[in-house]
């Protein structure tokens, strides 16, 4: 196969280098002639504008729009040596029926649907790129993409309905649904800097190995099982033909989001008794017909169970928090002896199927510790206790207090509700826009947490700042207070000096009267 490298020095040129003749194209430096029947290895060197983005998405058989296509000229398009540059106009418009949008070329960023609709075989990404968005490969039938290291997230839906075979991904942050849809998608490996992962699979059927870099300290295989790293999230399995028990490890508090992938082969699956939450879609891709929720579970999102679920047992007094109810193919319900009401009142669409079983209801396990006034009281004295310090780094490590020697992450992601009263009593005044920054990139799920920290901590700088202000206001009070009192011992002691005198010379006129 023929193979074409142009380095251009000005964006928006790239078309100069080659020209269309009949039903061939003509690359005018070396007078390669390439065709969709005889396809080439383009690769691209220098910046790119939306010019040039227009350009090579015409070669590869796309278009500047859903609808629009053309022949496809490359079977290989390499752009590591290249960078995307800002420039007027845009590459791709995408319609609705009460809306437009027009995609345009960005700084370091895989713009949304810059790959979309492109029928290649193999796509190299620019050493340079730190994010892709949303639908930026939409419906692309690429087998094989290749990431740069430098990439840092991929937002959701970014890979949704791609045809990537094989992935080997990097990112710090991959959000939701990301690679949903992705069904010719065999392979995953997870790099050492990636930490966020929670529902960024669905819909996997193709999906056979999972493989963790052994620098990762965010996640760990287990038992085939993709883990976080303190053993507390079940991520990610991959099914394999043949297999039709799956014993979910103990510990495990969380079943993420689309967490079992592959072709459905699981007819049993095995709950561990620490579970508490079951994420959307988390077995909705295998062939389960009856599940046992462990007593511990408060809440199932949205479509967790598959079409095949027969019958749901659960062993709770309390019942848990139901998502999106949709059990269309449940025929029964079981519930511990003298439970039905409570669960007739969740599961009102389906409160002819509850049945009672021939078990007792299991007490669910307080989790949270209790903290009493005397705890708080004692928090309190011991952080008044504390030289007031400022955040600007998540590694900040606490010097003072029952935390000394962690980092801020650390007790931020644990103990919570210490920041916070250190924030309250003043032995942190300050976080920086930085770590707030962090931990919204790193922590998308936990926003509504970060958000409420942030105005925790613009509240308590506006307390104290009207603190200062009232007490600069007494302090003048009593400055004022203490001038008056000078000016007043002042005026009696020169009253008293005049008195004096003024006894003096009446002691020594009427000595003088008596000479006479």
């Amino acid at each position: 196969m023929k193979s074409i490298n142009v380095c251009i020095s000005n964006p928006g040129t790239l078309s100069d280098y080659f020209t269309q003749a009949d039903n061939a194209m003509i690359f005018k430096e070396g007078g390669i002639s390439f065709s969709d029947s005889d396809p080439i290895d383009l690769a691209i060197e220098g910046p790119l504008d939306n010019e040039d983005i227009k350009f090579f998405r015409r070669l590869c058989g796309g278009g500047e729009s859903l609808r629009e296509e053309h022949k496809r000229y490359v079977e290989t398009l390499d752009l590591s040596g290249a960078t995307f540059v800002a420039g007027n106009g845009c590459f791709f418009t995408t319609r609705g029926d009460f809306h437009t949008a027009r995609y345009a070329a960005q700084p370091r960023i895989v713009t949304g649907f810059m790959f979309a609709k492109l029928e290649i075989k193999k796509v190299v990404l620019p050493r340079d790129i730190i994010t892709i968005e949303s639908n930026a490969f939409f419906h692309s039938t690429i087998p094989t993409i290749l990431f740069p290291e430098t990439i840092q997230l991929l937002e959701q839906e970014s890979l949704c309905k791609c045809r990537i075979e094989t992935l080997s991904i990097n990112a710090e942050t991959i959000l939701q649904k990301s690679f949903n849809f992705c069904r010719r998608l065999r392979e995953i490996r997870i790099g050492e800097k990636v930490k966020h992962i929670n529902g960024a699979f669905g819909y996997n059927q193709g999906l056979m190995k999972i493989e963790v870099a052994p620098g990762n300290k965010s996640f760990k295989m287990q038992d085939k099982c993709l883990l976080n790293s303190e053993g507390t999230q079940f991520l990610l399995y991959a099914q394999e033909t043949g297999q039709t028990k799956l014993i979910i490890p103990e510990g495990i508090e969380r079943v993420c989001g689309g967490a079992i992938q592959g072709e459905a082969s699981l007819t049993e699956i095995a709950l561990p008794a620490s579970l508490r939450y079951i994420g959307a879609n988390a077995f909705s891709m295998t062939l389960i017909e009856e599940l046992h929720i462990p007593a511990e579970v408060i809440s199932i999102s949205g479509s967790a169970f598959p079409e095949s679920l027969r019958r749901l047992y659960f062993h709770s007094a309390v019942p848990p928090e139901i998502k999106n109810e949709k059990y269309y193919s449940l025929t029964a319900i079981y519930v511990p002896r003298g439970c039905t009401e409570p669960f007739k009142q969740v599961f009102k669409k389906h409160a002819d199927i509850i049945r009672e079983a021939d078990y007792d209801a299991q007490t669910r396990k307080p989790r949270k510790e209790v903290k009493n006034r005397a705890f708080y009281r004692e928090l309190v004295r011991e952080l008044r206790e504390m030289t007031p310090i400022e955040i600007t780094h998540q590694t900040h490590v606490f010097e003072q207090g029952r935390f000394e020697g962690k980092e801020f992450l650390s007790v931020w992601k644990k103990d919570l509700y210490y920041v916070k009263w250190a924030l309250r009593v003043g032995a942190i005044v300050d976080i920086s826009d930085d770590v707030f920054a962090y931990l919204l990139k790193h922590y998308p799920v936990k926003r509504p947490a970060i958000n409420n920290l942030m105005a925790l901590l613009t509240v308590c700088k506006v307390k104290r700042a009207q603190k200062a202000e009232e007490e600069e206001e007494l302090k003048k009070e009593w400055l004022n207070y203490i001038e008056e009192q000078r000016r007043y011992e002042d005026e009696r002691y020169n009253i008293e000096l005049a008195n004096k005198l003024f006894n003096e010379m009446m002691d020594d006129y009427e000595a003088w009267g008596n000479l006479d």
